[in-house]
């Protein structure tokens, strides 16, 4: 003869089942990011992302938003305590009107942004590019990229963080690269 399980005893072990699945798909996507080194190519969506160098120089006389540039961190000084840090990112792959949507939202929606060792998290600012034509080349603007911050001016260990809004399967959700300083 046949036993029957109780219902309570099949829904417990669903639940079991349930929970466990969600537990597998949390932790798939949250995964840590990948670091990469300055000049490696980060695969972003259809594109490659290249950290190909980095500025550090005093902050220039223009008037600074620099309180919204500080996320979280140790509190911003006055604005003569601050320097700024410019990236220069080089994208290829896909067309210009991907790269020229990528670049807007990853530079308006926090998709780069930078760290410093003491746990200091900075935004990217509205930077003018061509400011920085010189050292970017006369490349079109949607290939060379700048990310620019301000930051406190004692604080070194620079980490570029760049967050993945269009994931491929296979790829980081975040990369980490280094910038030193």
């Amino acid at each position: 003869m046949r036993r029957r399980r109780s219902t309570k005893t099949c829904n417990s072990g669903l639940l079991r089942g349930g929970w466990a699945c969600l537990v597998v798909l949390l932790c798939v996507g949250c995964s840590k990011p990948q670091p990469f080194n300055q000049g490696d190519p980060i695969p972003i969506g259809p594109v490659h992302l290249i950290v190909s160098g980095v500025e550090v120089s005093a902050a220039d006389d223009r008037p600074r938003f620099i309180w919204h540039g500080l996320q979280h961190g140790p509190k911003a000084g006055p604005p003569e305590s601050m320097i700024q840090v410019v990236v220069s990112i080089r994208c290829s792959g896909s067309n210009r009107f991907v790269r020229m949507d990528l670049r807007d939202r990853m530079l308006e929606r926090g998709g780069i942004t930078l760290q410093d060792s003491a746990g200091g998290s900075y935004s990217t600012l509205d930077w003018p590019s061509g400011r920085y034509r010189g050292s970017l080349g006369d490349q079109y603007e949607y290939e060379n990229w700048v990310a620019g911050f301000y930051v406190p001016q004692d604080r070194k260990g620079f980490t570029l963080v760049i967050k993945n809004l269009d994931r491929a399967p296979g790829q980081p959700s975040a990369a980490t690269v280094p910038l030193g300083r």
